[in-house]
């Protein structure tokens, strides 16, 4: 691998190993073998370390003195020749919040490097892409007068292809705008983080999301299931589901219950004392099935809209709410909703330690990791979901309350509806105004950036 890069670089991110027992805080010190390799490793490469400030170890596992695991395993490593290219590296270990894993910081700091490197994306970007605005009106330009020549001339051969090229060519350009704008929406997150979205804090600051669990139903969801408890859940599962990569669905276990009964038990509970799940029992396979003929994309959205009489029923369809919702965003409703830190906790390790493997003529082709998204069929899925639509819905009351959205015009004496979730569909009802629906555009706009 060395051979392959220049003599600057440097390598971040989680090695999965440690250097010696220092950087481990366990009841049993690591593996002297791994963690010479590891050392040989770094020392073939010509690597150094940088020493990071903050906390001592980036990875924690464990809730209780008993099972409590920490390490050093982030880390950042450079050669010689970074070194002597930036004026100076650093690097930051910041707080866990959403992780197991603490966030790593790193500034290489290098003022007129940096200003170079500004000037040399700025005229690299110019002669790759140049003026996406400029280039998509004058494709839609030449589209038009070639659909124009169609319509008045009749087929011919060389319109149709010459439509068919410049199609194409138009359809490259706003993939990349909507990536372009995409990309943009997300390096305001990544710079200023959640108080730059002014919508989460705004919407927790004005009571959105209430603390409604208690702290005794917080008990109650963290306390561990008896016996009784597994087994009722077991028998209240489709016997007929989909079976797991073993191959065994509801009915093998419910059937089989006086034998494998007691393994369960155990494997369930024990998830419930450590918080840690087995690997691979949350993993699944993945069934390609094409919706449409001929089928290219995997995005449907189609919103409808209906004006009637100066009112307005807006159906929405949340794409992909399964598959994209955000985890971070997930747990912070679920905090901001009064669950304990611990049932949180409980739920992040479940959604990140789900792989699946993509079925292809019926045999699966290899494992990969999920960065977002809950998987369907799940009971505790729709439950997740229904809590984060359950802030989407508290913030469309409070754009009505404050005035900002104003409701249908009703008889006297009725209340209106002002809007209707079901499954991934909103159904809005307002009247039929430019601001209304402005503030409806700026409210799932910025739902949708820290949501998905």
């Amino acid at each position: 691998m060395v051979s392959l890069v220049s003599s600057s670089w440097l390598v971040v991110g989680d090695f999965n190993e440690v250097l010696g027992a220092h950087e481990a805080l366990v009841s049993r010190s690591p593996a002297s073998g791994s963690c010479e390799d590891f050392r040989l490793m770094i020392n073939d490469c010509d690597l150094v370390g940088i020493r990071s400030q903050g906390t001592r170890f980036s990875w924690v596992r464990g809730r209780s003195n008993r099972t409590r695991v920490e390490r050093r395993l982030d880390r950042v490593l450079v050669s010689d020749g970074c070194i002597s290219c930036w004026r100076e590296i650093s690097c930051v270990a910041l707080p866990r919040i959403c992780f197991d894993h603490c966030p790593l910081l790193v500034r290489l700091l290098d003022f007129e490097k940096l200003r170079n490197l500004k000037k040399t994306l700025k005229s690299w970007n110019w002669e790759v892409f140049g003026d996406l605005n400029s280039a998509i009106a004058g494709k839609s330009a030449e589209l038009h007068s070639i659909q124009l020549d169609l319509s008045n001339r009749g087929f011919s051969d060389d319109l149709f292809m010459a439509e068919a090229i410049v199609h194409s060519e138009l359809d490259v350009l706003l993939r990349r705008h909507k990536c372009f704008y995409r990309d943009r929406s997300r390096v305001r997150w990544l710079r200023d983080g959640d108080q730059s979205i002014s919508f989460f804090h705004a919407s927790i600051k004005h009571d959105v999301i209430p603390s409604l669990v208690t702290a005794a139903e917080n008990a109650f969801l963290t306390s561990i299931p008896s016996v009784d408890d597994i087994h009722d859940a077991v028998f209240a599962m489709d016997a007929t589901s989909a079976p797991g990569l073993d191959g065994f669905s509801g009915s093998f276990y419910q059937r089989c219950w006086d034998v494998v009964g007691s393994d369960v038990v155990l494997a369930v509970q024990d998830f419930f004392i450590t918080g840690v799940i087995f690997l691979g029992l949350n993993s699944s396979f993945i069934v390609l099935l094409s919706k449409l003929r001929d089928s290219i994309s995997l995005d449907q959205f189609r919103p409808i809209k209906k004006c009637y009489r100066g009112n307005l029923a807006m159906k929405i369809d949340i794409c992909k709410d399964f598959d994209t919702l955000d985890w971070c965003f997930l747990c912070r409703v679920l905090q901001a909703f009064g669950f304990s830190s611990v049932f949180v906790d409980w739920i992040n390790n479940i959604l990140r330690s789900s792989r699946l493997s993509v079925l292809f003529n019926g045999v699966p082709e290899g494992y990969f990791c999920c960065s977002r998204g809950v998987r369907q069929g799940d009971p505790l899925s729709s439950l997740l979901v229904c809590i984060v639509e359950d802030f989407l819905s508290r913030l469309l009351k409070r754009l009505v309350g404050s005035s900002q959205i104003m409701p249908i015009s009703s008889p006297m004496g009725f209340l209106a509806p002002t809007h209707l979730l079901y499954v991934d569909d909103v159904l809005i009802f307002c009247r039929c105004t430019q601001k209304n629906l402005k503030h409806i555009m700026i409210a799932f706009t910025d739902y949708g950036d820290i949501s998905s």
